[in-house]
């Protein structure tokens, strides 16, 4: 009798567990959370202002978001706007790319920026210009010099 017992009270058991749905898919806020990158800062000094949603960030600073990195002497992350402003020698680099600048402006949003002074290299061209608008797809330069020569001491280098 007692083996009886316990074998209805697993079949009520399996079966009341089994009838249960299960949902395992993420709220849509959840699936919005999960979707956020978070922005890595490696720096000598950090100051974050709560209320504006300001970060400011100085000295060594080294900051990773996706598949960019940038370097700078000083820089501030606006988290109201999702831009990242940097000042003083710049290095900014995505895939192919690795430009160097005094200053930048950065929408995490639009994945856009705009680096001046700049020079660098955007596979396979060398450049130099007053300013670069980039984003992942393209990389647009004011007053403009290039060459795709890869020489220590290209042929060819860029003016100035």
């Amino acid at each position: 009798m007692k083996v009886k017992k316990i074998l209805i009270l697993k079949v009520i058991y399996c079966s009341l567990f089994f009838s249960i749905p299960f949902n395992f898919s993420l709220s849509s806020a959840e699936e919005k959370e999960k979707e956020k990158v978070p922005v890595e800062i490696k720096a000598d000094y950090l100051t974050y202002f709560s209320e504006l949603k300001v970060t400011l960030v100085s000295g060594g600073v080294n900051v990773s978001y996706k598949d960019v990195k940038i370097k700078a002497d000083y820089l501030e992350i606006d988290k109201e706007l999702d831009i990242i402003y940097a000042q003083g020698n710049i290095t900014f680099e995505q895939e192919k790319r690795k430009i160097k600048g005094e200053a930048l402006k950065y929408d995490l949003k639009s994945e856009e920026g705009i680096i001046y002074q700049t020079k660098g290299f955007d596979d396979p061209i060398y450049f130099k210009g007053d300013l670069i608008e980039t984003n992942p797809k393209k990389s647009e330069i004011t007053n403009a010099s290039s060459t795709t020569c890869d020489l220590k001491k290209p042929h060819y280098p860029p003016e100035g």
